[in-house]
């Protein structure tokens, strides 16, 4: 019976874009547990990221081949990326924003039935901006708070659907358990840089 259930996981997982899936629930865990210990990385590839799109539009807008586009992407993406990480509060702020932003349309996602609801990107969009100025002013509580909520809302809004938990509210108090339990570990296996102040 355990091994049937098993195999019924893995054949559900593997219908669900199992890509994309692990990576956000790994990128997830990595976040909650580890989101101040990485701010650095995190920043660094928000940059690439934000960097690698603005090229990858701007070369194929101007009607470039496949083969330009991608050089311009991965350029764009490593140079925007560079800064972020020595524009550091620069990259935070980008950071912190993006992952509030996440976090809030995540959690408003469990109770919209139409993806498409601009006031869900609206109150994305306001959270994010809050957040990345608070960041600003109190990074490490911040970031660490940020983190673990962003963390524990991704792993539980794509881990728990996978064994068919899809109730909404407990996901919801799901990722408030792992985002307390995140906060925790974090600060307590962190302390203030002096290089990051």
């Amino acid at each position: 019976m355990t091994t049937t259930y098993i195999s019924n996981w893995l054949q559900s997982f593997s219908q669900k874009g199992n890509v994309a899936v692990a990576f956000t629930i790994i990128f997830g865990v990595l976040s909650l547990l580890l989101g101040y210990r990485l701010l650095k990385l995190w920043v660094t590839l928000i940059g690439f990221v934000i960097g690698a799109v603005i090229g990858g539009v701007a070369a194929a807008a101007l009607g470039a081949n496949n083969v330009v586009i991608i050089l311009v992407t991965v350029a764009a993406g490593i140079a925007i990326g560079v800064c972020a990480f020595c524009l550091y509060r620069i990259g935070v702020f980008l950071y912190v924003g993006i992952m509030g932003f996440g976090a809030a349309t995540n959690i408003l996602a469990q109770f919209v039935t139409d993806p498409k609801v601009w006031w869900v990107i609206v109150i994305g969009v306001l959270v994010g901006i809050c957040l990345a100025i608070l960041a600003s002013k109190m990074l490490r509580p911040m970031v660490i708070v940020t983190t673990s909520i962003s963390g524990a809302v991704s792993v539980a809004a794509n881990f728990l659907p996978l064994i068919k938990a899809t109730n909404t509210y407990l996901i919801l108090a799901s990722a408030v358990v792992l985002a307390c339990a995140g906060i925790a570990v974090q600060f307590l296996t962190t302390k203030e840089s002096k290089g990051r102040r």
